[in-house]
């Protein structure tokens, strides 16, 4: 149960220095975390996918909405928790990465420029910005035989 709360403190802790570091502009890159390590509890709310098994590039299976009215001023720092379970390199020439974007009206989106490039299954968890209610992930999968299962869960801080 320790090693439990010290884990989700040192997360809250990383959270806090990526989110200080996106605040002022800075490159903020997807940590590597220990295969089965969960950062807290995992909301089915916030699941963007859950064992989605993609061969082309695709969007999450879910939109998360973060709530009504959401306007963060000027920004709202979230995390991303990726848990890449399945992954292919048969050929040596595939490449995976997720893309975070958002949404005001669930309709138009944008990219909120935070791109995980993805090299081997276990878990990542990443800081992104969202000044808008619904988020998504976008994977983008490429090379000859391309093949991934993953989870994503969005993580308000």
């Amino acid at each position: 149960m320790i090693g439990s709360v010290v884990g989700i403190g040192v997360v809250h802790l990383l959270v806090a220095a990526m989110a200080v570091a996106l605040a002022l502009s800075l490159t903020c890159k997807a940590l590597s975390i220990p295969t089965g390590f969960l950062p807290g509890p995992l909301d089915s709310k916030m699941c963007l996918s859950l064992a989605q098994g993609i061969i082309i590039s695709a969007d999450s299976t879910n939109v998360v909405s973060l709530g009504d009215g959401w306007a963060p001023k000027p920004i709202e720092g979230m995390c991303l928790y990726l848990n890449v379970t399945a992954l292919d390199h048969t050929t040596g020439d595939e490449t995976y990465s997720f893309t975070v974007w958002e949404s005001a009206d669930n309709n138009s989106w944008t990219s909120t420029h935070l791109t995980i490039p993805i090299t081997a299954t276990g878990s990542y968890l990443a800081v992104f910005g969202s000044t808008a209610q619904y988020v998504k992930l976008i994977a983008t999968l490429a090379g000859t035989t391309p093949s991934i299962t993953f989870d994503a869960y969005v993580l308000p801080e």
